[in-house]
């Protein structure tokens, strides 16, 4: 009788050790999921913002804090793109209107979050995911963009 008890306690710890982690792994997995369709610049992180134009590769101007604000809010409206970011299907895409390389206080230039943007589509492509941000709102960042080409 002692053997079977003591094999029924193997048996539920080994059982629950092996599912344990498993069901963990889902639930990071599902959470990490949902983290990654939410677009977010954490600002207060931000060291600067960038703005490189596709059209004129040499001209480069920094974002003022204020505009830094206005381009987080406009990024953590995007909507995630499920038909682009979960199909696996390869685009061929035109080069993006504008490209913002966002630097982050106490991390390498390799870990630099890149923006790229595509006025004529809506679309938004941050941490190599796909967003859909909407004319409207592409059209207002473009606006805040371009009034950077007349800045020296």
């Amino acid at each position: 009788m002692n053997k079977w008890i003591w094999m029924f306690i193997l048996c539920v710890f080994v059982i629950g050790s092996c599912s344990s982690p498993a069901r963990k792994g889902q639930a990071e997995n599902v959470e990490a999921g949902e983290e990654r369709k939410e677009p977010h610049i954490d600002l207060f992180q931000v060291e600067s913002m960038q703005v490189i134009y596709t059209d004129n590769e040499e001209m480069v101007r920094y974002l003022s804090e204020n505009d830094r604000v206005r381009i987080g809010e406009w990024i953590s409206d995007a909507r995630y793109d499920e038909q682009w970011n979960d199909s696996n299907i390869m685009i061929k895409m035109i080069a993006p209107d504008y490209t913002v390389i966002i630097r982050y206080r106490d991390l390498t230039p390799e870990e630099d979050g890149w923006l790229m943007i595509w006025k004529n589509t809506g679309k938004i492509k941050y941490q190599n995911l796909w967003y859909i941000a909407g004319e409207e709102k592409t059209a207002d960042i473009s606006r805040l963009l371009e009034g950077y080409r007349e800045d020296p």
